[in-house]
C-alpha cells in the first residue's frame, strides 16, 4: 500500500539522524526518557528489554525489536551480560512540518520475519555515518538512498501502515510551498491567500480543513522544526538560529520553542548530543 494518497510524494521529509550496531558486555538499565524522534531497536544477540510508560515491557530476543514513536516515554535495558543490537533514531515529516507518524498506524513490535532488511539498512547507514567528514556527492547520495530504503522496509514489513492522508488541494500546496521555501519571511494570511488564488477568509478555512492547522500555526511550526534541525550544529548560537528561522531574536525563539516542545533550545540541544552516540 502506498504510504500516502497524494501524488506529490516528494513532500515527505525522512531523515536518518543516527544509529548503528552496538555491543554491550554487561547488564544495565537506563532511566526513563522521551526523545523528540522515533527510534528502532532490534536484537541480534542476547536479550534486550524495552519498557513503555504506560504500556508493555518487551524482553526481546534475537531477531525481535520494537518501534518507538517520538516523545513516547520508555526505558532501555540489557537482560544478559552479552548483547548486540541494531538501533537508530529517525525523523519524518509530511508537507514540511506535519508529523508523518500522524498518518500511519505503527506496530510497536518487530518480529523476526520483519527485522533482517531493517538491520541490514541500519548497519549500512551506521557505517556511512562513520565517514561523516566525507562530504562527496557519492556518499551523500548513498546515505539518502539507504535512508529512503529504511522507510520502504518499514512500510513493506507493515511496521508502518497507512491510515490515509488527506488530499491537499493544489492551490493550498502552492501556499505551503511558498512557506517552505522561505520560512523566515513574514508571510501574511493575505499574501498566502493571493498565492492560492482565494480570498483571505476562504483561504484560512480551506487551509485548516486540509491540514488541521492554521496558516500561522503552520508557519510557526516549520520555523521551530528548522530550529530543531539547526540545534544539532553546536557551532551555531541561538541568535544565529533565530535569524535563520525567522524569529526576531534568541529570546523570541526560546519562548516559542519552549511553548511548543516543553523544553528550552539549550536543553533540546543537549538531548540531541546525548543520543548521537547512544541508543
Amino acid at each position: 500500500m502506498s504510504l500516502f494518497t497524494t501524488k506529490r510524494r516528494d513532500h515527505i521529509d525522512f531523515r536518518f539522524l543516527t544509529g548503528r550496531r552496538s555491543q554491550s558486555t554487561h547488564a544495565h538499565r537506563s532511566s526513563w526518557r522521551s526523545i523528540p524522534c522515533a527510534s528502532i531497536f532490534i536484537v541480534e544477540e542476547g536479550c534486550f528489554n524495552v519498557s513503555f510508560q504506560p504500556g508493555k515491557s518487551y524482553d526481546l530476543k534475537a531477531g525481535q525489536g520494537v518501534f518507538v514513536l517520538p516523545n513516547r516515554r520508555h526505558r532501555l535495558g540489557t537482560v544478559t551480560d552479552q548483547s548486540t543490537i541494531y538501533w537508530c533514531h529517525i525523523q519524518a515529516h509530511y508537507y514540511g512540518c506535519l508529523s508523518l507518524w500522524n498518518y500511519v498506524d505503527v506496530s510497536e513490535f518487530i518480529s523476526k520475519d520483519q527485522s533482517p532488511p531493517l538491520c541490514k539498512t541500519i548497519g549500512k547507514l551506521g557505517n556511512l555515518l562513520k565517514s561523516e567528514g566525507d562530504d562527496n556527492i557519492s556518499t551523500i547520495c548513498e546515505t539518502q538512498i539507504h535512508a529512503w530504503r529504511l522507510l520502504k522496509h518499514l512500510t513493506q514489513s507493515d511496521v508502518l501502515k497507512s491510515i490515509g492522508a488527506t488530499s491537499i488541494p493544489e492551490n493550498i500546496l502552492r501556499a505551503i510551498d511558498s512557506i517552505n521555501r522561505e520560512p523566515n519571511y513574514a508571510h501574511s494570511n493575505e499574501s498566502l491567500a493571493s498565492t492560492a488564488g482565494l480570498s483571505p477568509s476562504r483561504f484560512a478555512a480551506v487551509f485548516k480543513q486540509s491540514l488541521k492547522t492554521t496558516p500561522r500555526q503552520y508557519l510557526r511550526n516549520i520555523r521551530i522544526l528548522n530550529a530543531q534541525n539547526l540545534l544539532s550544529n553546536p557551532s551555531l548560537t541561538l541568535d544565529n538560529i533565530a535569524e535563520r528561522c525567522g524569529f526576531s531574536d534568541a529570546f523570541h525563539l526560546s519562548k516559542t520553542f519552549k511553548r511548543i516542545n516543553g523544553t528550552s533550545p539549550s536543553d533540546y540541544r543537549n538531548l540531541l548530543l546525548s543520543i548521537t552516540h547512544n541508543p
